[in-house]
């Protein structure tokens, strides 16, 4: 079965040629070094920011496999991980996996089988590999990666940080109908216009992935800034961005985009991992590390009586 008047590499691979500009070039190379030698709690920082702002659709082509620099950078981060694994004869990720580990990989896999079986085309195969590295290779990077609390936190700012950019040029576009990410190369310069009015897609691919963005990260920029970690700035830039591609989205399709976009759904996945670190009574930060890099959470005394009753049991969802 194939897609009626498509080329096949158009569905299954997205082109057939490398694109990407020499700035795009630059940011990659600049990235993948911060990811090699920053230390462990930072990597997080380079990764994050270079994903997010810079458009998906510039790849480079290896053997017709297509990398994005998004995939380009969590090859890295994995080279990263296993030297260090190597050389310190750690695993990195100590224990069993956890119910929603299992979850998240069952998921993953039956996505790729049943898209393969789909389209009964070795393109589809092929593009679910693709697809495989980059969700599986994220997620359990973040599982590396965001370990304790003050690690989601962390991760958080750096939304947050990363959110300004995003919103300043998306009310640049919303103005002026150019979009100023265009320079970054991979998208148009000019906007789409619905009814008469501009919809500021940002750095993404459209301006429903930008207003998706937006709703799933100001749940967590109104947390941070109710921890007392962060300022009021970070939740209005969220709601800036929820709103200038002219889309309203609800607070049920914010929640189910939450548990389903491929890199931030990874965030709160890995964040919800079995320990007892409850952040401000709502958001929990579960760990599985020790030594060094890493430990269990232990919640102070206060939040041991507070979140008494709210505690999960190691390896359940609720």
């Amino acid at each position: 079965m194939t897609p009626d008047g498509l080329e096949q590499n158009f569905y299954f691979g997205g082109g057939s040629s490398t694109n990407i500009t020499p700035l795009g070039i630059c940011v990659l190379v600049l990235a993948c070094l911060l990811i090699l030698f920053l230390k462990r709690k930072w990597m997080l920082a380079p990764f994050v920011a270079v994903t997010v702002l810079m458009p998906i659709g510039q790849v480079i082509v290896v053997l017709g496999a297509h990398f994005s620099i998004w995939r380009f950078l969590v090859l890295v981060a994995w080279i990263r991980v296993c030297w260090i694994a190597f050389i310190t004869r750690k695993d990195p990720f100590p224990g069993p996996l956890s119910l929603l580990d299992k979850v998240f990989v069952c998921w993953a896999v039956s996505n790729a089988i049943v898209y393969t079986i789909l389209w009964s085309d070795f393109g589809a195969l092929f593009n679910r590999f693709g697809f495989l590295f980059a969700s599986l290779g994220t997620y359990f990077l973040f599982r590396y990666l965001v370990r304790d609390r003050e690690d989601v936190i962390r991760a958080i700012r750096v939304l947050a940080l990363v959110a300004v950019p995003i919103a300043v040029g998306m009310a640049i576009e919303h103005s002026t109908g150019k979009n100023p990410f265009s320079i970054l190369g991979g998208i148009d310069v000019f906007s789409n216009i619905r009814n008469g009015k501009v919809r500021a897609q940002g750095p993404f691919l459209h301006a429903i992935i930008a207003g998706t963005f937006g709703a799933v990260q100001l749940p967590l920029f109104v947390a941070l800034w109710r921890e007392g970690k962060g300022k009021s700035s970070a939740s209005r830039t969220g709601n800036c961005l929820g709103h200038r591609n002219g889309d309203h989205i609800g607070i049920e399709h914010a929640i189910s985009i939450l548990c389903c976009s491929d890199c931030w759904a990874v965030l709160l996945a890995v964040a919800t991992q079995p320990s007892n670190c409850p952040l401000d009574g709502g958001f929990y930060a579960y760990c599985n590390s020790d030594g060094d890099e890493g430990s269990h959470l232990v919640p102070d005394e206060s939040h041991r009586r507070h979140h008494r009753g709210n505690r999960m049991a190691p390896g359940r969802i609720s």
